[in-house]
């Protein structure tokens, strides 16, 4: 079994309806997270609501679809650079 297709279905078991709690804090440590941390419970609830609607993203068609290739600065650096050009 390759190691994509083994985290696509470890990823499956606890997204499930019945969910793996157990996979799921497996995953979360290979991501470098702290499996005992009080918050990893509402960090389960929360994906398991999260992420199914998220799926819809990889079936989008994006053939044809260039990547935007804009770069919009933050505000704070716009509003220093008028400052520092002077009138």
């Amino acid at each position: 079994m390759s190691p994509e297709s083994s985290l696509e279905s470890s990823h499956e078991s606890w997204l499930g309806p019945e969910g793996n709690w157990d996979s799921f804090l497996s995953m979360a440590r290979e991501a470098g997270l702290d499996a005992d941390d009080a918050h990893m419970r509402e960090l389960y609830d929360y994906i398991r609501v999260i992420l199914p609607g998220l799926r819809a993203v990889d079936e989008l068609d994006l053939t044809g679809v260039d990547p935007a290739m804009l770069y919009f600065p933050p505000k704070e650096l716009l509003s220093q650079d008028t400052l520092e050009a002077g009138p």
